[in-house]
């Protein structure tokens, strides 16, 4: 994905629309989700978006009307990630799902979320992944609610942070000019 300059996005502005960063196609911002920043809208267009959405709602293994009936006359079904045969107890309840089930059980599904968001958010593997995450935040020390940091111009993965530090860096906008003034500014002053 390229980044676009600041002239680029006024451009784009006074013309209402813009490209499409998954299909390349310029079209007009009302095919664009809203979001705050830049020119205030997402960098794909609802068709795009939509497209990702129903490829991953596909589940893996695809059921015959007769191994549903099976499926459901024994109260149970195949996980499509592990392929292991289990109780509807272990699955999620899917409004969507032909049984009433998710097509993924439960032990499978947090595998399933983490390795999606670390292979394809941060370009990492689940091994580095576990890696980074186990030295726990790299400021304060904290080991719940740890967040992946990354530098938002490059992507680059920098390391590890609890939500708290992690938000205190965004509202800082990773400057760290700003972050030691506030140091300073705080330890001037003191605490109340």
């Amino acid at each position: 994905m390229k980044r676009r300059t600041v002239e680029q996005i006024k451009a784009d502005i006074k013309r209402g629309s813009k490209v499409c960063n998954a299909c390349g196609k310029r079209k007009e911002f009302c095919n664009f989700i809203k979001q705050s920043g830049g020119d205030g809208y997402v960098n794909e267009c609802n068709d795009c978006k939509n497209a990702k959405r129903r490829k991953r709602a596909t589940p893996n293994y695809k059921r015959t009307p007769e191994q549903l009936a099976y499926d459901i006359a024994n109260g149970s079904k195949v996980c499509g990630k592990c392929g292991e045969r289990k109780a509807f107890k272990h699955f999620p309840n899917a409004t969507k799902g032909a049984d009433g089930h998710d097509c993924t059980c439960y032990s499978c599904k947090p595998m399933r979320n983490k390795r999606y968001n670390t292979a394809s958010r941060y370009n990492i593997t689940e091994e580095e992944y576990q890696e980074i995450i186990s030295r726990g935040c790299e400021v304060c020390g904290s080991r719940e609610n740890l967040c992946i940091d990354h530098c938002h111009t490059t992507g680059k993965v920098r390391g590890c942070l609890c939500s708290n530090c992690n938000t205190a860096l965004g509202l800082m906008y990773d400057n760290p000019d700003n972050i030691i003034k506030l140091s300073k500014y705080i330890k001037r002053t003191g605490k109340f």
